[in-house]
């Protein structure tokens, strides 16, 4: 999903909810230390990838056929979502019937990587970003459509709920948000790790400036 300029700068000021697997060491193209250094300034945040640009260009496409299979309108908010806490942010893709705080939420994902949707999965990276959005979005249901690359593409939909099991990895996700934006972005200290080599090649040098990085 593209965002605005303005979505940009809110995304440097909270940890956005595709933050969130991020400092729990499930994002695969980031680690915490590079997502530190993004958050404190030190680069900007790269741009989006190929990937991603592909996926953006095939959201439109895959709204009508994630409203048929669900029979319901899905409209994109314009905003942020901004967690109580002031620390998490989400801005999601699509909710159903009206853009407003509540509303059940439909997230697109495009992937090559079928093997992690097997069985009616869903990828542990992407129930932790969906849960984030259910927080801050104060939704209780997240509908994932899922265009997969699986011998052919296929259209898959995924329904979270936040119930039972999904309520407690809230609770959990609210507690780690806070702990790691107080104790790395407040205090201003390094999370364990070392940041990819794209990262610490895009450090912004300040002269006669120090900054520690755990090894």
């Amino acid at each position: 999903m593209a965002i605005t300029e303005l979505q940009r700068t809110k995304r440097q000021q909270t940890l956005g909810a595709s933050d969130i697997p991020t400092i729990f060491g499930l994002n695969p193209w980031k680690s915490a230390a590079d997502l530190w250094l993004e958050k404190t300034g030190r680069v900007e945040a790269p741009d989006a990838g190929e990937a991603a640009e592909i996926g953006d260009a095939l959201e439109a496409g895959i709204k009508p056929l994630a409203e048929r299979r669900l029979g319901v309108k899905l409209v994109k908010p314009t905003g942020t979502f901004i967690h109580e806490n002031g620390i998490m942010s989400a801005n999601v893709d699509l909710m159903v019937g009206k853009a407003q705080r509540g509303s059940p939420i439909c997230e697109i994902k495009t992937t090559g990587r079928a093997d992690e949707w097997c069985d009616d999965q869903i990828p542990t990276r992407v129930l932790l970003q969906v849960c984030a959005q259910m927080l801050c979005a104060g939704s209780s249901q997240v509908h994932i459509a899922a265009l997969i690359a699986r011998f052919g593409l296929s259209m898959e939909m995924r329904t979270v709920e936040a119930v039972g099991d999904v309520r407690t990895l809230m609770a959990v996700i609210e507690e780690k948000a806070a702990e790691w934006w107080n104790r790395h972005i407040v205090a201003d200290t390094p999370p364990e790790g070392v940041p990819s080599l794209d990262y610490l090649s895009a450090r912004i040098r300040s002269t006669g400036t120090i900054v520690p990085i755990a090894e």
